[in-house]
């Protein structure tokens, strides 16, 4: 495994529930299932990702499209 793809499969395995709350401390208005959509969206290249079934990952997918949807997205720059 590279090291680039090293801490993003560490952060997948040991840390997406302290990113969640994170996201969540950070402006908590939302659904809790938001943040963990979010949580995931920089993960999805991880063997933690892909080991989800695919009904939590289509979950995941319409969770962001509603997000998406209901909310004004600004780009980083």
């Amino acid at each position: 495994m590279e090291n680039d793809t090293y801490d993003h499969q560490l952060m997948a395995n040991k840390y997406i529930t302290t990113i969640k709350t994170a996201l969540k401390d950070f402006d908590y208005s939302y659904d809790k299932d938001v943040y963990i959509v979010l949580a995931w969206q920089g993960l999805k290249a991880t063997d933690a990702y892909s080991k989800l079934t695919q009904q939590k990952k289509d979950s995941f997918i319409k969770t962001l499209t509603e997000y998406r949807t209901n909310n004004e997205i600004i780009e980083c720059k």
